[in-house]
């Protein structure tokens, strides 16, 4: 805690001003070095003024329109400032690369010189040979199996929203030695992890995937994580759009596809547990998330990207859902996993030790849900999207900011879960990659707008009583101002699409470039 005095003398009429400057630096000199050129006569006034400008110019770029008011003030502002702080600053831990990578992915939409900066930043902590540092500043080696993950979502993500096809040729050099081009780092991260096997064909866990809690899984590196097998499917789903509407390059499409299809069969012969999917099998060959545990026998993750993966037959769908919606749901979101682990298990790692209900071991974890979100808009579940999102965002019906402690207009990390005695309070606010997915969740899968190679995708799944919405967003220097009405009571589908007065075929907005306005009229 600091506290500054400033004493200051009057006389009638006069006017005096201070400024105080609050921050970070490597060393003194650097602080006094700062502070000299930011104290320069007028030059704060500047600097905030450019800093009011941008953050308006950006967060114009895409807005919504909902019949929740709450949802309106979230998410054109506080969940567009909460990614910025979260990615900008970091946590107590340093920059994360998934964190920044998500963040990128998501922001591409409002801020693309943001998300190229993002990738490239994160692209050069990644090893020559394809897995990724865990985080920087402090740099932390610790291997998690999840780096690659993330890299293909955000540079597809980049390409749809700009066109900008030759930043893939940007060189970008690797963390330990070499350099290579955005596109190589993507495939080097998809050929490590493919290669990178352990049980069962599945890809190895190392010191954790998305769960940096379950640490004791593959640290002798015989464990696997069946989740990272199933997000490489999702990512590599990603690499392949780039690859054929991008490159073009037909060689690689068959080679990434081969890869995921591999993947996917290890997936659903060995990571099928009878009911749901398996989180991983730890380094002794005991499997993790099964029905044959007593604790910790259910994990949500597994389940939710399977879903955005599309490697779930029709036999399995049901299965899946029941477990997702009547074992892992609770009143303040969904699950990590169920039930909580009570005795320590260094075989799984340190969320054995948590206390039931806390961090990881059977919280409703805010960034899980928000994966949750997303898959019901796969299978266009929009009541089921819509109930997860209010019960996750502050100040719910069911969990008002009175008990909860979230700032009502920001987004937590994580609830006690129901097994905790502070079950529905949360340990902190703002630093979270929550926001990343519940921004793309609402505007690109709910209400439906996203990027394509061809065009702007209009593709709805909302809640059946949203009658009428709206979003308004930027696409290759046009507004794209789209009204939706839904009388029927529809979650999906489309009637028909009118821009500007006339009817298209088809789904798909075309790109005008033309720095103008155009008005889409939708009919679900």
């Amino acid at each position: 805690m600091g506290v500054l005095e400033h004493t200051l003398c009057l006389e009638g009429g006069e006017e005096a001003g201070f400024y105080v400057m609050f921050g970070a630096a490597a060393s003194v000199s650097e602080a006094v070095n700062l502070c000299e050129k930011l104290f320069a006569p007028g030059r704060v006034e500047k600097e905030y003024e450019a800093v009011v400008k941008k953050i308006c110019d950006d967060y114009s770029r895409v807005n919504v329109d909902v019949p929740d008011r709450n949802l309106n003030e979230l998410f054109n502002y506080w969940v567009k400032r909460a990614i910025q702080l979260h990615t900008e600053v970091g946590t107590d831990t340093g920059k994360g690369l998934r964190d920044i990578l998500q963040a990128a992915w998501a922001i591409s939409s409002y801020d693309p010189i943001g998300a190229r900066q993002k990738i490239i930043d994160s692209f050069k902590h990644q090893y020559a040979e394809g897995h990724t540092l865990r985080g920087w500043n402090p740099v932390d080696t610790h291997h998690y199996s999840d780096g690659p993950v993330w890299m293909a979502p955000a540079v597809d993500s980049y390409l749809k929203e700009t066109g900008d096809f030759s930043f893939l040729d940007e060189v970008v050099p690797y963390f330990d030695k070499g350099e290579a081009t955005v596109w190589e780092h993507i495939l080097a991260g998809i050929r490590h992890s493919t290669g990178d096997l352990g049980y069962h064909g599945l890809i190895k866990v190392h010191y954790g995937d998305w769960n940096d809690s379950l640490n004791g899984i593959g640290i002798q590196g015989r464990g696997v994580s069946n989740w990272t097998s199933i997000a490489m499917i999702f990512s590599i789903n990603a690499a392949v759009e780039i690859a054929r509407y991008v490159l073009r390059d037909e060689a690689v499409v068959l080679e990434l596809k081969q890869r995921a299809v591999r993947l996917n069969e290890a997936v659903n012969t060995y990571g099928w547990d009878g009911r749901w999917y398996l989180e991983g099998v730890n380094d002794e060959g005991k499997k993790v998330g099964s029905h044959e545990e007593h604790e910790g026998f259910v994990y949500l993750n597994p389940q939710t990207w399977a879903i955005m993966a599309g490697i779930v037959d029709n036999e399995r769908m049901p299965l899946v859902l029941d477990t997702i919606d009547n074992v892992l749901e609770c009143d303040y979101g969904s699950l990590v996993l169920h039930p909580a682990y009570t005795k320590p298990n260094p075989g799984i790692g340190r969320i054995t030790y948590f206390v039931p209900g806390m961090w990881e071991n059977a919280s409703p974890y805010c960034h899980g849900t928000s994966f949750k979100i997303v898959a019901d808009t796969f299978i266009k579940r929009g009541n089921e999207a819509y109930r997860s999102m209010m019960k996750v965002l502050p100040d719910s019906g069911l969990n008002p900011s009175s008990h909860s402690g979230c700032p009502p207009y920001m987004v937590t990390n994580m609830y006690y879960g129901p097994e905790h005695p502070r079950k529905g309070q949360i340990l902190y606010s703002w630093i979270t990659g929550t926001s990343d997915w519940l921004f793309k969740a609402l505007t690109a899968h709910m209400i439906g707008v996203r990027a394509t190679y061809q065009g702007l995708l209009v593709d709805p799944c909302v809640p059946s009583h949203w009658s009428e919405f709206r979003l308004k967003r930027v696409f290759f220097n046009s507004v794209y101002d789209i009204e939706f009405v839904n009388r029927n009571g529809k979650q999906s589908g489309i009637n028909l699409i009118e821009i500007d007065g006339s009817v298209i075929d088809g789904n798909i907005l075309p790109v005008f470039d033309d720095g103008k306005c155009h008005t889409v009229k939708v009919i679900m």
